[in-house]
Parts: structure tokens; sequence; C-alpha cells
């Protein structure tokens, strides 16, 4: 149980390399920053950013509107038949003219618990 959960763990760390890479367009990236203050700043920005993404992409809303994006495994891999990433549900969310809308309106939300420091697990879902 416990090499699974570590290998669990070691994918979890991957997937959010592979997201940084492709989804978030950072392959190829070279930044040419001279002091790593400066280097540091971008960092944590694409770090929050990435994290505020991913508080959407797990929240009820987007979950709710996994179906319409994500067609399934039959079979379980890694433990679940989910195929997308959170990171993956998020962007189509927000993308998408249907639900982009609520989507920033949920952002928002989410910005504003963060901000008074309340933190984002009771946030209520509201249905898509």
């Amino acid at each position: 149980e416990e090499v699974v959960r570590l290998y669990r763990q070691r994918m979890q760390i991957e997937q959010c390399f592979r997201d940084w890479k492709s989804h978030l367009g950072l392959r190829g990236l070279h930044l040419q920053v001279q002091k790593s203050e400066r280097l540091l700043r971008v960092l944590m920005g694409f770090t929050l950013a990435y994290l505020i993404v991913l508080l959407l992409g797990a929240d009820p809303f987007a979950e709710k509107l996994r179906p319409y994006f994500e067609q399934q495994r039959r079979k379980p891999r890694h433990g679940t038949c989910k195929v997308l990433s959170v990171l993956s549900i998020a962007l189509q969310v927000l993308c998408d003219a249907r639900w982009e809308q609520r989507a920033r309106k949920r952002l928002i939300e989410i910005l504003a618990r963060l901000a008074q420091g309340r933190g984002v697990a009771l946030l209520p879902a509201f249905s898509p």
C-alpha cells in the first residue's frame, strides 16, 4: 500500500510538470532574466496562477462539467477512469463559451475567499 501511495504521489508530480510544459505553453520557454530575484518572481507568478486554475478545475462546478469534455476509460488506470487532468478540465471550462462566464465568476469567488484567508474547502458549488 505504501509503494502504491508513493507511486501515485510521484505520478501527480509528473502530471504537474507535464501540464506546465504542454498546457501552459512553457515548453521551450527561455527566460532571459539575469537576476535570480526576478526569475523567482516570474516562477512564483506562474505557480500562483497554476494553483488558482487547479482550484477551479477541482471545484465541484468543474467536476459537474467533466462529462461534457471527457470520455472516461472503461477500465481504471492508476486507480481512476478519468482521462483529463484537473488543469485540462479548468482550461476547457474557461475556454468554452457555454461555461466561461460562470467559470470566471467562480474564479473570482475562489480568489476572494483566498484573499480573506478563508480557504476554498467550503465554497458552495452551483449547478451548471
